[in-house]
C-alpha cells in the first residue's frame, strides 16, 4: 500500500513536472516573440521617425520661396513642374521666333532696294569663320524637324490632291446631271 501511494505520488509529479514543462516552452516561446516583437516595434518606430524627418524635408522643400514665379505656384510633383518647364521653353521658343521674323520683316521694309536672301535663314543657325551653320547642340532636332516637314508637305500634298480630285469628281458628276 506504501508503494501504490508512492507510485501515486510519483506519477502525480510527474505529471505536474510535464505540465511545468509545457507551460516552460510556451512561456520560453512568448518571451522569444516578445523579444521579437519589441525588436520590430523598435525599427518600426525608428523607420517612422525617419519618414517623419524625410516629410518634413518635403514639405520644406514645397514651402514657396519669397521670390517664387507665380508660374510655379500649385505644382507639387515632378511631372507637373517638368510639364510646365516645357510649357514656358515653348513659349520663350515661340517669342524668340517672332522676335526673329520680325527683324527679317523689319530688314526687308526697311531695305527695300536690297535683296534680301532669307533661304536657309534661321533663329536657330549662327555664323561661324563667314558661314551660316546648324549648331551642334541643334543639328538633331533641326534633322527631325526637316523630316518632319517633309512628311508634312507630302500629306498636305496628298491630301490637296484628293480634294481637286473630289471637287473635279463633284464638279464633273454635277455637268452630266445638267447636261442629261
Amino acid at each position: 500500500a506504501k508503494n501504490e501511494k508512492l507510485r501515486a505520488e510519483v506519477t502525480k509529479v510527474e505529471n505536474a513536472f510535464s505540465d511545468y514543462r509545457e507551460k516552460h516552452e510556451i512561456r520560453v516561446g512568448l518571451v522569444t516573440e516578445l523579444g521579437q516583437k519589441t525588436t520590430k516595434i523598435a525599427r518600426l518606430t525608428e523607420d517612422m521617425k525617419k519618414l517623419r524627418e524625410e516629410l518634413g524635408a518635403l514639405q520644406l522643400s514645397m514651402t514657396p520661396v519669397e521670390d517664387e514665379p507665380e508660374a510655379a505656384h500649385g505644382l507639387s510633383t515632378r511631372a507637373e513642374l517638368v510639364k510646365k518647364i516645357r510649357v514656358l521653353g515653348q513659349d520663350v521658343l515661340d517669342g524668340v521666333k517672332f522676335g526673329f521674323d520680325n527683324i527679317v520683316d523689319q530688314l526687308k521694309v526697311l531695305n527695300p532696294k536690297v535683296e534680301l536672301n532669307t533661304e536657309g535663314l534661321s533663329m536657330l543657325k549662327r555664323v561661324e569663320n563667314g558661314q551660316v551653320v546648324i549648331p551642334t547642340e541643334y543639328a538633331k532636332w533641326w534633322r527631325r524637324k526637316k523630316k518632319m516637314s517633309k512628311r508634312m508637305a507630302r500629306t498636305r500634298a496628298r491630301a490637296t490632291a484628293k480634294m481637286v480630285s473630289n471637287l473635279f469628281y463633284s464638279q464633273n458628276v454635277g455637268l452630266r446631271a445638267i447636261t442629261i
